[in-house]
């Protein structure tokens, strides 16, 4: 049966490419050492379910569909350039706030779905950012001072998407295989 490699998440839209910008140029001096991520490729994962079948892709679908029918859209922002550990970095990100308490709720609500459908569980601490670069070999060392480094970009998350992802050399090429739009009530009613 044929597969493919997918996970859930919230796409950005187009204007946070300007951060995006203002954070390559902030960390410059360590183009060497990073590979960036298309800016049309960042995404906000909420659960990476590994390799799926191509059948299963509609039942995918319909649980997240449920989920994102019960989950009002959300104001967000980024807040500024982060990583896990900034003095040995192999992923640097946009870091994400505004109200994240409902993108939590989210993400569980995301992840328990996918166990619904027997996907594991994820076992580590989410925690939204907009991956924007990985280091090349070795990590790399962020400045120190990386709050106000960038202009924060305010956003509206009222979907979510089902991607697959197909890793090339040149790095991974995303593509959409369906929508859910998010349309529960407002919790600011």
């Amino acid at each position: 049966m044929a597969q493919l490699r997918a996970f859930v998440a919230v796409e950005p839209p187009a204007s946070l490419i300007p951060a995006y910008r203002a954070a390559r140029r902030f960390l410059s001096d360590l183009d060497a050492r990073l590979r960036w991520v298309r800016p049309e490729g960042m995404h906000l994962t909420l659960k990476f379910l590994g390799n799926v079948d191509v059948a299963s892709v509609p039942v995918i679908l319909k649980a997240i569909r449920a989920v994102a029918g019960q989950t009002p859209a959300m104001a967000l922002h980024t807040t500024g350039i982060g990583a896990p550990n900034p003095g040995r970095a192999r992923v640097v990100w946009l870091e994400v706030g505004g109200e994240t308490a409902i993108l939590d709720r989210l993400q569980a609500n995301v992840d328990n779905a996918m166990l619904r459908i027997g996907f594991e569980r994820e076992e580590r601490r989410f925690h939204p950012h907009l991956t924007i670069a990985r280091a090349r070999k070795s990590a790399v060392r962020l400045p120190s001072e990386l709050t106000g480094s960038i202009p924060s970009v305010r956003f509206v998350v009222d979907r979510l998407s089902l991607y697959s992802s197909e890793l090339r050399p040149e790095g991974a090429v995303y593509n959409v295989l369906g929508h859910a739009r998010l349309s529960g009530p407002s919790a600011r009613g």
